[in-house]
């Protein structure tokens, strides 16, 4: 199954250009989230049960590594982490100021897999944070349908 039109329109929602940093960080968090208890309840008979568990965050994080556990998705879940510890900050900490350091640990992983490029006719959409962050929510998505780098289901 591949990623859907709805996968899409969240997406635009997300990442338009004229939204705020903050705001960009925290609904990536929640799509992610959203993508990870998905893939969670495809991976298992009883999806309810995950859902009735009230997991957080970093527990569906943790959960969903362990049954995907290949090396070639470590960036991945690298990146995904550094995001959860990000939002985590951004909610805690008042005077939190979304600057490069607190960033890098995000994009890091992702620019290094080298298919995070955003198309020439796209750099005017798009700010740089927003194409690595589209980036890993598209991979999300990618997860929770089982398809791409993905497709070796549980």
């Amino acid at each position: 199954m591949e990623p859907s039109l709805t996968h899409v329109r969240k997406a635009s929602i997300a990442f338009e250009k004229s939204a705020e940093l903050e705001l960009v960080v925290l609904k990536t968090h929640l799509l992610i989230e959203e993508k990870l208890r998905e893939y969670l309840g495809n991976a298992f008979e009883d999806s309810s049960s995950i859902d009735k568990a009230n997991l957080t965050f970093h527990q569906l994080l943790r959960l969903s590594r362990s049954l995907k556990v290949m090396e070639q998705l470590n960036w991945f879940w690298e990146s995904v982490s550094a995001l959860n510890k990000l939002r985590n900050e951004m909610a805690h900490e008042l005077d939190c100021e979304l600057n490069d350091k607190r960033l890098e640990p995000v994009i890091r992983p992702i620019l290094k897999t080298g298919m995070a490029h955003i198309p020439q006719e796209a750099k005017d959409l798009l700010d740089p944070i927003n194409g690595p962050l589209s980036f890993l929510y598209s991979q999300s998505c990618v997860l929770a349908t089982g398809s791409g780098i993905f497709k070796h289901r549980v």
